[in-house]
C-alpha cells in the first residue's frame, strides 16, 4: 500500500460493524464518565485519600496504554477481545471486593477502553469508504450519549457506581457476540514498515493534550475566573453538549472540507475562544470552545492516518500518542497553573493550541483518504 493511501477494502461495512462500533463507544464513554462521580462514594467505601482514589483513574489509563503498545508490536487483538477485556474490568469494578481488585478492574476497563478505540476508528475509516471520514465523527460523538447518561443512571440508582458498572458489563458482554474481526488484508498487501517518529505521532500527542486539557481542567478554570461550582457544572454540561454537536456535524462537514483545512479550524476555533474565555464572558466562550474541542479528534485522526497508512499497526501508533497526549498535558498544564494561578487556565490553553497549530502548519502535504 503506497504511504499516506488510506485503503478502502473491497468488503463492504455491515450493519453488524456499524452497530457494535456504536454500542462499544457507548459502553466506552459511560465507563470513563463513571470515575470522576464514583470516586468519593470510594473513598468513603475503602477509607482512601483523594490521591489514593485517583489511582483508579490512573490505572484505566495505564491500561489502556499498555493494551495499545502491545498492539503496535502486532498482538492481535480482535473487537471480541476489546470488549471482554472491558467487560470483564466492569464487572470486576462492580463487585468492589478490594482495592487492589478494584485497581485492576480498571486497567481492564481502560485496556478495552482503548483497544475498543484503536480497532473501530480504523475500521469505520477505511470500511465506510468516501463516508469515512464523517463515520469518524459519528462514532466518537456517540461516545459522548454514554459519557451524559452513566452518571445520571447512577443518580437514580442511588449513587451505586456498582449498578452501573454492572449493567456495562451486561451490555458489553450481550455486544461481544456480534462484533467481527476485520476483513483479512487482500493477497499480496506489503506488511506495515517499522513504526518511526514521524511529524503527525507528534501533531496527536500535542493536539489530543488540548483537548483532554480542555475537558478535564475547564471547569475548575471556570471557578478560578469567579464562575460559582453550581454554574460551573450547568456550563460544563452545556460544553459537552456542544462537544456532542461538535462531532456530530461533522457527518456533513467531512465530506466537503479537506481534513488538514478542518483539524486547523478546529484548532483556530479552540485557541479563540479560550483568549475570549481569558478576557471576557468565560462561561460563554467556554461553551462555544466544546464545538471545535469535539472535532479535534476525529479530524486528527483522518489527517494523520492519512499520512501514516490504514494498517492496524499505523492505527495503533496514533491511538497510543493521542493517549499520551491526553495523559501528559494536563498534568503539564497544572503544574503550570500552580505558579501562574488556575485563573489564567484559558489563557495558558490558548497559549498551548499554538503548538498544534503550527505542527499542522508544517507537515508535509500527505496524500488524502482515497476509496476503492
Amino acid at each position: 500500500m503506497p504511504q499516506g493511501a488510506i485503503l478502502n477494502r473491497s468488503h463492504p461495512p455491515t450493519m453488524a460493524l456499524f452497530l457494535t462500533g456504536l454500542s462499544s463507544f457507548v459502553l466506552m464513554g459511560a465507563a470513563l464518565s463513571l470515575y470522576g462521580p464514583a470516586l468519593p462514594i470510594y473513598m468513603r467505601l475503602f477509607s482512601l485519600t483523594q490521591s489514593g482514589a485517583g489511582l483508579l483513574v490512573s490505572a484505566h489509563w495505564v491500561g489502556a496504554v499498555a493494551a495499545v503498545v502491545a498492539q503496535m508490536v502486532r498482538v492481535q487483538f480482535t473487537p471480541r477481545h476489546a470488549l471482554g477485556l472491558l467487560g470483564a474490568g466492569a464487572a470486576l469494578v462492580a463487585a468492589q471486593l478490594n482495592w487492589p481488585l478494584m485497581l485492576v478492574g480498571a486497567a481492564l476497563v481502560g485496556a478495552g477502553y482503548g483497544l475498543i478505540a484503536a480497532l473501530y476508528n480504523r475500521r469505520f475509516l477505511t470500511e465506510f469508504g468516501t463516508r469515512g471520514p464523517s463515520m469518524v465523527g459519528i462514532l466518537n460523538a456517540i461516545f459522548g450519549l454514554g459519557a451524559i447518561g452513566a452518571p445520571l443512571l447512577m443518580v437514580a440508582a442511588g449513587n451505586a457506581p456498582r449498578v452501573v458498572f454492572a449493567l456495562i458489563a451486561l451490555v458489553t458482554f450481550a455486544v461481544l457476540p456480534f462484533a467481527r474481526p476485520a476483513p483479512a488484508e487482500p493477497a499480496g498487501t506489503p506488511a506495515a514498515p517499522p513504526i518511526r517518529l514521524r511529524p503527525e505521532m507528534i501533531l496527536a500527542v500535542l493536539t489530543i493534550g488540548c483537548e483532554s486539557s480542555n475537558l478535564g481542567l475547564g471547569p475548575s478554570g471556570l471557578v478560578a475566573r469567579g464562575v460559582s461550582e453550581t454554574a460551573a457544572a450547568q456550563l460544563t454540561s452545556a460544553f459537552f453538549a456542544a462537544f456532542l454537536l461538535g462531532r456530530v456535524s461533522l457527518y456533513w462537514i467531512a465530506p466537503r472540507v479537506p481534513p488538514r483545512l478542518l483539524l486547523i479550524g478546529a484548532l483556530v476555533g479552540v485557541c479563540v475562544t479560550s483568549l475570549a474565555a481569558a478576557v471576557a464572558m468565560p462561561g460563554v466562550n467556554y461553551v462555544l470552545s466544546g464545538l471545535f474541542t469535539g472535532c479535534l479528534f476525529p479530524s486528527l485522526f483522518v489527517v494523520a492516518s492519512a499520512a501514516m497508512g490504514s494498517s492496524q499497526r499505523a492505527t495503533s501508533t496514533i491511538i497510543a500518542c493521542c493517549l499520551m497526549g491526553g495523559i501528559i498535558a494536563p498534568s503539564a498544564l497544572n503544574a503550570i497553573l500552580s505558579q501562574a494561578g488556575e485563573g489564567q487556565f484559558f489563557a495558558a490553553l490558548a497559549a498551548l493550541v499554538l503548538a498544534p497549530m503550527a505542527s499542522v502548519l508544517l507537515l508535509p502535504r500527505a496524500a488524502v483518504p482515497v476509496s476503492a
